[in-house]
This record gives structure tokens, C-alpha cells and sequence, in this order.
């Protein structure tokens, strides 16, 4: 409140006088109604290694018993392969769209609710969302675990109208093992080769991260020399890469801003409409590494389709955002490059776009004649390139 009458609750308010802003997508969640309940709990539990449901019929329980909680820590419980079973009741009071989070570490698990499949069996971790009526409702819960180097952990949490998300499993026993962060900084190590995960197009298994000391980085995709995203704020996360055995991983430790499901930058196409490759496959290219300039930044080389390619990422002065130039020898003609692309391209002024409703821009330098083109139900904007070309990302 701006005066001395404040009270529960009352008007959202932004200040805005301080320069140039923009808010957008904002949600306000009023939490004012009763967290649902799982009751009469009973647990059995099956010996061996499980992939999907038993045929519980045919199966026989190790153990059996109720429980106060769902977890994975029960007394008993045979060394690495097991299945465990759950059910009871689901009390709900406030009818409407639930989501739901599983992490089943180790294994499997399946979440069964109101007599419907919610989670088919799926690994390590999955979510789902369904709408519930109010009533108690038949709620069934298999955690299967087979790895055996991975500790039992057991993890269900939910959200639904009007209500924060809460766990549905034991509180008090972490979904898996406390490990504090390996955080790289950027200041240290701005180079970082690692797998990186992306929410479209799976895993980039030659990728490089590199970093700055003005908190502005981006991830290069060597097997397609295409930048596959940048963020702001601190480096990676290096946790799921060197805790342990790790699996090669790491993570950007900031606000992402994601280019697409990685694919070749560069194509020789042979008209304008052409549609783009998806795979290097006949493409001839193979990458050619990096070298550093004096202050340790690299600029990444390969060839294509006979054509040679230095690809020059740098951080603005200004911290707007990342400039880009791309050049090529040998490109002979139709040479194209893929510079962005999303559900809506525009044009707002003379060498100035916007991508994806204001997710981000490029500016382009004079004299370049980009094309904005349909493919697939998706927009991308492809720019020829004879030598050179140059433009910067604005986020």
C-alpha cells in the first residue's frame, strides 16, 4: 500500500517512471481454498524389476500395510528392484482443472485417480493435468524402482483452483538426496563443452557454452552452427554433469531465451521456397572447432556444402543483447541462412524485426534482403549470403 490504510488485499500497483519498461502475461492467484487430502492409505509391495504395472493377480506382495504417508522409506524394502503399490482416498472439495507432478528417482511410476490414468508409466519425473469433481476419489500410486544405483525417492506434489501447490507424499523426506549446486562463473571458465537439454528438441550433444562477465551468455550448437539459445544473469549449473557419476549435462543458471529445435544454419537451397533440411545428412558439413581471440572468446568454423564458415558471437558493449557475423568463403550461389524462426515474423521498421510477440528482436544491417516464408505452419526468416553477413539479437 502507498498509505497507512493498508488491508488484506487491494489493487495491484506498478511504478513506471524510472525509464522504459514493459510488463506483460500477469497473473494473479488467490489461494484461499482447502488443500485436498489422500486417506486411508495402504501400500503393497513387489519384489523384482517392474517396467510398466504388474498383473497384480499373478503377482504376489511381498508386504502389505497402511500407511499415514506416501513414500519411498518403508522398513523392509527388498535392496535395488522393487514396485510399490499405494492407494486410498483423494478428497476433494473444490472441483476444477488439478495438475500434478511426479518424480519417481530411480524408476517409474504411474498415477491412477478417480479410476482414470493420469501418469502412464513413465521415468524419473513426469506431469499431467486433469479436471476433478468435488467427492472422494479412488487414488492409486505405483513408484517402480530398478536402478540400482539410485536411492528410493518418491515425489507427488499438485495445484488446483484456488489452491498452492502441495505435496501430496511425505514432506519430510526429500524427493532426492540434498546436493549443493556446482555453479560455474563466468569469470573463471567462459568456455563450457557439455549436453545441453532443450524443452524443444531434445538434448544438443556437442554444444558449447559461452559466458561473460556482464552476465550475458549463449549456447552454440556445433553440430548444426546454429546459436540455440542466451540468457542473462549467472553462467551453468554444472550439478547434473559432475555430481556423482553425472549424465553430461548442464544448465543455464539465468532467464533463457530458446531459438527452436536445433537444425543446420546454412543451406544451399535451390529456390527461395525450398523447404529446410532437418539433418546434415548430404550436406557435407563438418565441424571445424574454434579459435580464440586475445581476450578468449571463440569464433566457431566448419564447412558446408563445400563452402568455408566463421561464425562471430560477441556480447554487445551495451548489454542489449548478442551480435552475430557470419562469414563464408567459397559460397557459390543460393546460399541461405536461417536466422530465425517462430509462429509470427514482423517487420516493425527498416531492418528491424520482432519474433514470437515481442520474445525477442533482430536488426539486421543495411542492404541485407531478408525473406519472411512459410514452412510447416511456421514462419522463418532466411537471409543469402555471398560473403558476410551481420546482425544482432535483441533481448
Amino acid at each position: 500500500a502507498v498509505d497507512g490504510t493498508e488491508v488484506a488485499t487491494g489493487p495491484l500497483r506498478i511504478q513506471g517512471d524510472h525509464g522504459p519498461l514493459a510488463f506483460r502475461n500477469i497473473i494473479v492467484n488467490v489461494f484461499d481454498k482447502p488443500t485436498p487430502l489422500v486417506t486411508d492409505i495402504k501400500y503393497s509391495v513387489y519384489k523384482g524389476k517392474f517396467t510398466n504395472e504388474p498383473d497384480y493377480k499373478n503377482t504376489k506382495a511381498v508386504a502389505q500395510s497402511a500407511s499415514p504417508v506416501i513414500t519411498a522409506v518403508i522398513n523392509g524394502l527388498p535392496d535395488n528392484e522393487f514396485l510399490v503399490r499405494y492407494t486410498g482416498m483423494l478428497n476433494i472439495t473444490e472441483p476444477g482443472l488439478y495438475h500434478f507432478k511426479m518424480a519417481t528417482f530411480g524408476g517409474g511410476g504411474i498415477l491412477i485417480i478417480n479410476d482414470k490414468t493420469i501418469i502412464p508409466f513413465k521415468e524419473w519425473s513426469s506431469s499431467a493435468e486433469i479436471n476433478l469433481p468435488a467427492g472422494n476419489l479412488p487414488f492409486e500410486l505405483i513408484y517402480a524402482k530398478y536402478v540400482d544405483w539410485a536411492k528410493p525417492s518418491l515425489a507427488i506434489s499438485a495445484t488446483g483452483p484456488g489452491i498452492r501447490e502441495f505435496l501430496i507424499s511425505d514432506a519430510s523426506i526429500p524427493s532426492v538426496e540434498e546436493v549443493d549446486p556446482i555453479l560455474v562463473d563466468a569469470t573463471d571458465k567462459n568456455i563450457l563443452r557439455s549436453f545441453i537439454d532443450l524443452p524443444v528438441g531434445g538434448r544438443v550433444t556437442h554444444a558449447v557454452s559461452v559466458g561473460s562477465s556482464d552476465k550475458m551468455h549463449y549456447t552454440y550448437d556445433m553440430d548444426n552452427g546454429m546459436i540455440v539459445q542466451v540468457w542473462r544473469g549467472n553462467f551453468l549449473d554444472a550439478t547434473p554433469m559432475w555430481h556423482e557419476r553425472g549424465d553430461g549435462s548442464s544448465k543455464a543458471a539465468g532467464t533463457v531465451k530458446y531459438f527452436g529445435r536445433p537444425m543446420l544454419n546454412i543451406e544451399r537451397l535451390a529456390t527461395p521456397n525450398s523447404p529446410w533440411v532437418k539433418d546434415t545428412t548430404g550436406s557435407g558439413f563438418k565441424p571445424k572447432g574454434y579459435i580464440l581471440d586475445e581476450k578468449g572468446r571463440p569464433s566457431f568454423k566448419y564447412i558446408i556444402d563445400g563452402a568455408a564458415v566463421t561464425d562471430v558471437i560477441r556480447v554487445m558493449e551495451n548489454r542489449e543483447g548478442i551480435s552475430r557475423q557470419i562469414n563464408i568463403e567459397n559460397a557459390g550461389d543460393n546460399m541461405y541462412v536461417r536466422i530465425a524462426e517462430g509462429n509470427k515474423i514482423e517487420m516493425i521498421s527498416d531492418g528491424l524485426y520482432i519474433i514470437n510477440d515481442k520474445s525477442y528482436y533482430l536488426k539486421l544491417d543495411a542492404g541485407e534482403k531478408p525473406i519472411i516464408r512459410d514452412q510447416e505452419g511456421h514462419k522463418e526468416l532466411i537471409i543469402p549470403i555471398k560473403t558476410t553477413l551481420s546482425y544482432t539479437i535483441l533481448f
